[in-house]
């Protein structure tokens, strides 16, 4: 299934003419959780009938399986690992700048970014749609900076703890928006791990401003 907003941006229109062909019964839709979802097949048939020389853009739909079921898979396995990963680097910050401090070792840096999004293939990620692919490419963009640093890095501990909470900073920032985005109530969980950092409060609540 795809978004209106996809759809549109496969079949080069508006969202508002998309949403037209649906009202007109042109275009058969299923609406969900308050949006609507259009399944891959009936928007590649729609376009043969409508404009058939867009069919090497949209061809490809047609053997994606049309499994609304299966984004959801996707989505709580991917929002699942992105709220591990941020329970880790919360929880574990303090203890891995006095290890650094001590021993210099790199292994609780690394363990604590392991993730599972980049394993994830090409062709399971299609289920998603471009902002949801975004936001979590945004997020996931941000832990591989500050992993390439920490893999490194041969900063004294007073630098690498500046350099790791600004880090921090910008990643909390993606993962508000990437749960924004995406859905889910695992904010509240995350929040709990730094009562006293106001910044990540503030965004919190601004996240869940309608």
């Amino acid at each position: 299934m795809v978004t209106v907003a996809e759809a549109a941006r496969l079949l080069e229109r508006s969202p508002a003419t998309v949403r037209r062909y649906v009202r007109e019964g042109r275009l058969p839709a299923e609406r969900r959780g308050g949006r609507l979802f259009i399944s891959r097949k009936d928007l590649l048939e729609f376009s043969l009938r409508n404009n058939p020389g867009s069919y090497p853009q949209l061809g490809s739909l047609y053997f994606i399986e049309d499994d609304f079921d299966r984004r959801d898979r996707v989505l709580h396995l991917l929002r699942s690992d992105a709220v591990g990963l941020m329970h880790r680097l919360l929880s574990r910050k303090r203890e891995i700048c006095a290890i650094w401090s001590r021993e210099r070792l790199r292994r609780p840096f690394l363990q604590t970014l392991r993730t599972r999004f980049h394993d994830v293939g090409f062709e399971t990620l299609l289920c998603l749609s471009v902002p949801e692919l975004r936001a979590f490419q945004n997020f996931y963009d941000e832990v591989e900076r500050l992993t390439w640093y920490l893999e490194y890095t041969q900063d004294m501990p007073t630098t690498l703890e500046r350099v790791l909470e600004q880090s921090l900073n910008r990643i909390r920032r993606h993962f508000v928006t990437l749960m924004k985005t995406v859905g889910g109530e695992e904010l509240d969980m995350v929040a709990l791990l730094e009562e006293s950092d106001q910044e990540f409060e503030r965004l919190l609540a601004e996240s869940r401003k309608p």
